[in-house]
C-alpha cells in the first residue's frame, strides 16, 4: 500500500523460433493519501429567551482532502443529528470534493435557564459537535471538532396584587379576608419567596403545583390571610391615623437561580373607613313639679355614644345651669368612646319670675329647661348638635288674705 505501481512483462523469440522467457519490470511511485475533512456547525437561533424554545443546528461536513472518508460520524452531546444531503452517489464514503449535511433540533430545558447556561452558570447554551471518519487504509482522519455558543437571557421577573371583597370599614371586629398572589412573569424560577405583611399572617394556599418550593415560570402563588378590624383604626379615622382608609402593605420578594436577590415588590389596597357618629342625650330630674321660688331642681344630662367612632370635643351646653361631667370618661383619654355613656349634673335654683310668669317659656306651665350637646368626629369634621328639652310643670297657688 501507499504506493502507485506499473509492471512491464517484455518477450520475444530466438533466431531459431524459440520463445524466450518473459522478462518483467516493476516501477513504484509513492502516492500522497491526505485524507482530510473540515466541519461547521450553525443555528439560526441567535440566543436563548425560554424553555422549551427550539434551536435548529446544521453541521456541514466537507472533504478537504483527497481520499475518499468512510465510516462518518457526527456526534453531538445535545442533538441527535440526522444526515440530510450530500452523499449523491449512496455509496456511504464522503468522496472527494462531496459535502454532507446533518441536521438536529434542540429543545430548551428549563434548567439551560434556571441553570443561568449549560454548562452551568456560563450565561450561554454551548453545543458542540465531533466529526470523524476513517481514510483508506482504516487509519483514523483527524477529528473536527466545531461548537456554536447562544447567549442566555435569564430574565427573573414577578408581579404581586393584593385584594379584599370588603369595600368599607366600618366596625370594630369587622373581619377583611385578603388574597394575595404572586405571579412569575420571567422565565427563571425563583426561590426563597418570602411574603411579609404586617397587619396579617399571611397562609400560602395554593400554586406550587409540584411541591419543589419554587416559584416556576408562569405559576402563580395565592396567600390568604383575615384581618380584625380594630377600634383605633375607626376612631383615629384610618390606619395610619387621618387617611380615611385602611391601608394594608404586602411584600414579596425572592432569589434568582444563581442566589442573587430577585428584588422586592410591594403592593398595597386601600379600603375606605366609613365614619358613622351619632349621640343620644337624654335630660332628667328627680323632681316632678315646681311650687316655689328658691326651690332646688336637680338635672341630670346623660350622653351616649351610639355610633362607630370616638367623638372628641364633646361640649354641654346648657343655658339654665352649669354643668359638670360625674361620671363616663372611664379610660381618661377625654373622647367619647363607642358604647360609653357620659353624665353631667347641674343644679336650677327656681326664681321667683318663673313662678309669677307661669313658667319660663311661651308654653304656660312649665319649667322648660333644653341641653345642646356637640362633638367632633375623628376626621376633625363637626357633628350635627343634639337637643334634649324636659319640661317640669308648675304648681301656681295665687292665695290672699285680707
Amino acid at each position: 500500500l501507499g504506493v502507485l505501481r506499473n509492471t512491464v512483462n517484455v518477450s520475444g523469440n530466438r533466431p531459431d523460433g524459440a520463445s524466450m522467457a518473459t522478462v518483467s519490470y516493476t516501477k513504484d511511485i509513492p502516492l500522497s493519501v491526505v485524507a482530510l475533512l473540515s466541519a461547521v456547525k450553525s443555528t439560526t437561533a441567535t440566543s436563548i429567551i425560554s424553555a422549551g424554545q427550539q434551536v435548529p443546528y446544521r453541521v456541514t461536513v466537507a472533504n478537504t482532502g483527497n481520499a475518499a472518508i468512510s465510516n462518518l460520524t457526527v456526534a453531538d452531546p445535545l442533538v441527535g443529528m440526522a444526515l440530510s444531503s450530500g452523499d449523491i452517489n449512496g455509496n456511504m464514503k464522503l468522496d472527494v470534493g462531496e459535502t454532507w449535511t446533518y441536521t438536529g433540533t434542540y429543545t430548551v430545558l428549563q434548567s439551560d435557564i434556571d441553570n443561568y447556561g449549560n454548562p452551568l452558570a456560563t450565561g450561554v447554551l454551548r453545543n458542540t459537535a465531533i466529526v470523524a471518519g476513517k481514510a483508506p487504509n482504516s487509519s483514523d482522519v483527524g477529528t473536527s471538532t466545531n461548537t456554536v455558543t447562544l447567549p442566555l437571557s435569564a430574565v427573573t421577573s414577578f408581579s404581586l396584587s393584593k385584594s379584599s371583597p370588603v369595600t368599607v370599614i366600618s366596625s370594630v371586629g369587622q373581619l377583611v379576608p385578603y388574597t394575595v398572589t404572586v405571579r412569575n412573569t420571567g422565565n427563571t424560577a425563583i426561590s426563597n419567596i418570602v411574603v411579609s405583611d404586617p397587619m396579617i399572617s399571611t397562609v400560602l394556599t395554593s400554586g406550587d403545583a409540584n411541591g419543589n418550593g419554587k416559584l416556576d415560570v408562569g405559576e402563580t402563588w395565592t396567600y390568604n390571610g383575615t384581618y380584625a378590624v380594630k377600634q383605633s383604626d375607626i376612631d383615629n379615622n384610618g390606619s395610619p391615623a387621618a387617611s380615611g382608609y385602611l391601608i394594608n402593605t404586602v411584600s414579596a420578594s425572592g432569589r434568582k437561580p444563581d442566589g442573587t436577590t430577585a428584588g422586592t415588590l410591594s403592593y398595597s389596597k386601600d379600603i375606605q373607613v366609613v365614619l358613622l357618629t351619632s349621640l343620644n342625650v337624654v335630660k332628667s330630674s328627680t323632681l316632678t313639679s315646681i311650687t316655689s321660688a328658691g326651690q332646688q331642681v336637680p338635672y341630670t344630662i346623660t350622653v351616649r355614644n351610639t355610633g362607630n367612632a370616638a367623638i372628641s370635643s364633646v361640649a354641654v351646653n346648657d343655658p339654665m345651669i352649669s354643668t359638670a361631667l360625674a361620671s363616663g370618661d372611664s379610660n381618661g383619654n377625654m373622647k367619647l368612646d363607642v358604647g360609653e355613656t357620659w353624665t353631667y349634673t347641674g343644679t336650677y335654683t327656681v326664681k321667683q319670675s318663673d313662678i309669677d310668669n307661669n313658667g319660663n317659656t311661651p308654653v304656660l306651665g312649665v319649667l322648660r329647661n333644653t341641653v345642646n350637646v356637640s362633638g367632633n368626629r375623628p376626621d376633625g369634621a363637626s357633628m350635627a348638635t343634639v337637643s334634649y328639652t324636659k319640661d317640669i310643670p308648675l304648681s301656681v297657688v295665687a292665695l290672699l288674705s285680707a
